[in-house]
């Protein structure tokens, strides 16, 4: 009898240490990342790490402004919980991964706006398994979402379960002023969003 190659999913329970991405103020955000950037996910890969007991994604991400932080190269790693692994077996390819219900928040491929991330102090993956040992880092609380709309051109998605709801920008300035007075600092600009494309 012919093998047939097939496709299985396994839900597997992923768990890390507790991270605050609910809520906060920005100047909040801002004190307790390690590093700020604005970018995009180019893209993203599972792994298995803690001898497959957990997965984590692996998000290639080019910066386009550096607002915290020294020495940030122009791509970095990071890293975040759950995500699909594939692999190849005697049946095919199989998948295992962790999902969530709950997709308000989470980063995907093409996602682009400014991450607060820190130092990765835990689930770091193997240099051979980043692209020339590139930078690894973690997420410390929500993303801020870039998007070219009539209404606004930022956005901090809120979530379902909390009563956590969306928060909005509305300009750029709106978004960039307060980062630059709180860090102290010039933003280090290296490439244009797809906001400020939009408006040339």
């Amino acid at each position: 009898m012919k093998q047939i190659a097939y496709f299985v999913f396994i839900t597997l329970i992923t768990v890390f240490p507790s991270i605050n991405i609910m809520a906060q103020s920005l100047e909040k955000k801002l004190q307790e990342a390690d590093v700020v950037i604005e970018g995009k996910v180019l893209s993203q890969e599972g792994f298995f790490i803690n001898n497959k007991a957990n997965i984590v994604t692996l998000n290639i991400i080019e910066v386009y402004k550096v607002f915290k932080g020294e020495q940030i190269k122009d791509t970095i790693c990071l890293i975040t919980g759950g995500g699909q692994v594939y692999y190849k077996t005697e049946y095919g390819i199989m998948s295992s991964g962790h999902s969530s219900s709950n997709y308000r928040g989470r980063i995907f491929e093409g996602t682009d706006g400014i991450f607060f991330l820190r130092f990765n102090d835990y689930y770091k993956l193997n240099e051979e398994d980043t692209p020339n040992g590139l930078q690894q880092f973690a997420i410390q609380s929500r993303t801020i979402k870039l998007a070219v709309s009539n209404q606004y051109v930022a956005l901090e998605e809120g979530s379902y379960n909390n009563n956590y709801e969306d928060i909005v920008y509305k300009t750029l300035d709106e978004l960039y002023e307060p980062i630059e007075t709180f860090v102290g600092k010039a933003v280090d600009k290296r490439k244009k969003n797809r906001v400020e494309l939009s408006k040339e």
